[in-house]
């Protein structure tokens, strides 16, 4: 028998990119119930045609457009929510519950933050959005 030594790699490739992106973290440890405590970066545009079978830049370039992050302990705990306003530059809005929201900056959402989930839209989404939003005031 005869063994044969070999390089083996995987590729992804994306054939149709989603309108949305959605990153989910797996901040909770199941075997001793303790949470994942090293924060995570993320950047506000990504663009993920490294990785695409098309190479359209309206296809494959991502902008963030909601965070949830984690705080506090296992026991206690409290998820917060951003979402963006595309219609105004910078513009974040920040569930704190119970049907509270306050308008707040990119700087408040903490770039190292405890990230449980990032949402990204597509480019050609975020366009479609403008217009329609423009259309409606």
């Amino acid at each position: 028998m005869q063994c044969w030594n070999a390089l083996l790699s995987k590729i992804v490739n994306i054939d149709k990119t989603p309108k949305v992106l959605i990153l989910n973290f797996d901040w909770y440890n199941r075997e001793n119930f303790t949470h994942h405590l090293d924060p995570v970066k993320f950047k506000h545009r990504i663009d993920i045609a490294e990785y695409c079978v098309s190479t359209n830049e309206n296809e494959t370039t991502y902008y963030l457009y909601g965070v949830i992050e984690h705080s506090g302990m296992v026991s206690q705990s409290n998820f917060i929510c951003f979402f963006r306003d595309f219609t105004v530059e910078e513009s974040w809005f920040k569930y704190l519950g119970e049907g509270r929201v306050i308008w707040t900056n990119s700087i408040e959402m903490r770039e190292n933050s405890k990230v449980y989930i990032l949402f990204y839209l597509r480019k050609d989404v975020i366009t479609w959005l403008k217009i329609i939003q423009s259309l409606a005031l």
